[in-house]
């Protein structure tokens, strides 16, 4: 009967900020990607909303269906849709935002970066209560702290770490470290769920067996393979050719071992004959039965 074994519970004040950074990438690596942001001038539409590439097209279309005039007074003459939507539409990149932007109409989110203010406003939402709670909610968390570092280094160490004399590198420190305080409990918390077990690593490759390379020979798979690079392709005999041969006591012919001139230095490898158990050298001896 087979004993379980258990592995001891994890000291989880261990777990290094790295670790922490890391689990939340792996969290958030379900959630869907994000569009690009694009807006509007304040003279076509209100330029605090943004929209997807497909909502705003659609916003175009109305707008210049409901007053052509307005829209050629603004951009000028456009032949086609596309010309259209280049002239009004605006963005497509990436840029800072007080809050995780979204599409006004539809509601997708868009890819953007949090100023300080949204950083501190979407922490204080993330970790307040239960947490992050889906692969969306882990995926804007790893947004607000795309600029903390996780460090090989516990929170514990990490905040013991005397602050740097620069100003500026002091104040960096002091929001990562105010910002870890705060992510960490959820991290760990987290972490310390039960999960799907660790996928088991692939087996190493064994030995493949290779026929004896002879004339004639019928590969039976019954030979390990060697390491092929120490015996030059000159040793290897071609069907067409008609190897030298020793007849052993079965009176089957046999591929001899002999070695060349400046290969006497290398270690040899015997093997015996299946049927007669003459032993030969570094070449696979070749049997009447194939082994």
């Amino acid at each position: 009967m087979g004993s379980l074994i258990l592995s001891p519970p994890r000291d989880w004040s261990a777990v290094t900020l790295r670790e922490m950074r890391r689990h939340i990438g792996r969290r958030s690596a379900e959630a869907p990607d994000s569009s690009a942001c694009h807006w509007f001038g304040a003279d076509f539409h209100d330029a605090g909303e943004n929209f997807c590439r497909t909502c705003a097209e659609k916003l175009v279309d109305q707008k210049f269906a409901a007053d052509p005039a307005r829209f050629v007074y603004l951009y000028g003459d456009c032949d086609t849709d596309e010309e259209r939507y280049d002239a009004a539409i605006d963005g497509g990149w990436s840029t800072e935002h007080d809050s995780p932007p979204y599409c006004v109409t539809c509601g997708e989110t868009l890819d953007g970066t949090l100023t300080d203010t949204g950083v501190d406003d979407e922490i204080d939402a993330l970790t307040d209560g239960a947490g992050p709670q889906t692969p969306h909610d882990w995926a804007m968390l790893d947004v607000a702290m795309i600029n903390t570092r996780g460090e090989d280094m516990t929170l514990a160490e990490y905040v013991a770490q005397p602050a740097p004399k620069d100003p500026l590198s002091a104040k960096i420190h002091a929001t990562n470290v105010d910002i870890w305080q705060r992510v960490a409990p959820v991290v760990i918390a987290d972490m310390a769920l039960p999960g799907p077990a660790e996928p088991a690593p692939a087996p190493l490759a064994t030995s493949i067996p290779v026929c004896a390379r002879s004339a004639g020979a019928t590969c039976r798979g019954s030979a390990p393979r060697t390491n092929r690079g120490t015996t030059p392709p000159s040793t290897w005999q071609k069907p067409s050719q008609t190897p030298k041969s020793t007849p052993c006591a079965s009176g089957a012919p046999s591929a001899a071992g002999s070695t060349t001139a400046g290969r006497s230095a290398r270690p040899r490898v015997t093997r015996s004959c299946a049927s007669c158990g003459r032993s030969r050298g570094r070449t696979p001896p070749t049997c009447a039965d194939g082994r």
